[in-house]
């Protein structure tokens, strides 16, 4: 027996049972006189064993070493596996939380700085707006305020979108004559008048020059829209004019349109028309077209045929 081995079985102390790169020795608490026994031991394989927390410690002796071998090992994968699952969830873990607090500082961001506002950055309630320039002698708005859930309300939605005072005169003028309205058996046609004499009145007051109101529509009555339009004739061959289209089937949208003091035609004008008057001659004459956009009112720049189509004053006012 060595020197080695008289240690080992003649001991009969308690010893430990130590793991070094996956050989299991015994090392007995050795005495100093045992102290210079050469043992070379791979420092950095004990080093990794502990940090992989695979070293397995017991008191007294038991077991072949075969049997320990085979724990060992077991023990070292398995705590490993152990140990990198559990650092892999922390890490799972705290990148998930990184995630769901950056999306939450995102979502902040995008409502404070408007870019989610259903508005789109409208003024939804527009107060004290400038009134709307007047730039031409005539002036035509197509406007809309989806956005702003506002329906039926045409002076707001106008404001919202066009960002100045609704521009509608309300004017306290004689009213001579009945509403002329012409509509056709199909859209965009016009063959037919509610009254031929209501036609004829208004061109025989326009020709005689009365301080009047008069009111004219086109269209048929449906959700595209009638277009309205009233006449303000100011009794000195002026008239001023403003229409829009009333449309139900367009709640949130709109168009309005108005002229300055537009000129009348010449007296020969409206006694040609007068004179042996049918369907045919009267819708020329009031309306200057028999088929049309419906729902569009009158395109930019378009006057109906008793005017000139030119203006004397680019006021926009009630006459008188």
């Amino acid at each position: 027996m060595n020197y080695l081995s008289s240690i080992l079985h003649g001991a009969a102390r308690p010893y430990r049972a130590v793991t070094f790169s996956g050989l299991r020795l015994p090392i007995v608490a050795l005495s100093v006189a045992t102290a210079s026994l050469a043992c070379t031991v791979n420092i950095t394989d004990f080093q990794e064993s502990e940090s992989g927390s695979s070293a397995t410690t017991s008191t007294g002796g038991g077991g072949s070493t075969g049997t320990s071998e085979s724990t060992a090992s077991s023990t070292t994968t398995e705590g490993t596996e152990s140990t990198t699952a559990s650092t892999t969830s922390a890490e799972t873990d705290a990148t998930t939380t990184t995630t769901t607090t950056t999306d939450a500082s995102t979502s902040t961001s995008s409502t404070s700085d408007g870019t989610t506002d259903p508005t789109g950055g409208l003024n939804c309630n527009p107060k004290g707006l400038p009134e709307c320039a007047i730039d031409s002698c005539t002036q035509r708005w197509a406007y809309g305020c989806d956005e702003c859930g506002i329906e039926f309300d045409r002076a707001t939605c106008f404001e919202i979108d066009v960002q100045c005072a609704y521009p509608q005169l309300t004017c306290g003028l004689p009213k001579p004559c009945e509403r002329v309205w012409a509509y056709g058996q199909d859209f965009g046609v016009l063959d037919t008048f509610e009254s031929e004499d209501a036609a004829s009145c208004i061109l025989t007051s326009l020709r005689d020059g009365d301080l009047a109101h008069h009111e004219v529509l086109w269209g048929q009555m449906s959700d595209v829209g009638v277009t309205r339009m009233d006449v303000f004739a100011d009794g000195s061959g002026g008239v001023t004019l403003q229409w829009e289209v009333a449309c139900e089937g367009c709640p949130t949208s709109g168009v309005f349109g108005r002229s300055g003091v537009l000129q009348l035609q010449d007296q020969a004008f409206f006694d040609s028309c007068l004179n042996a008057p049918t369907t045919a001659t009267l819708l020329d004459c009031v309306f200057g077209f028999t088929e049309f956009d419906e729902g569009s009112g009158l395109a930019t720049g378009e006057t109906p045929p008793w005017t000139t189509g030119e203006c004397s004053a680019l006021e926009f006012a009630c006459p008188g």
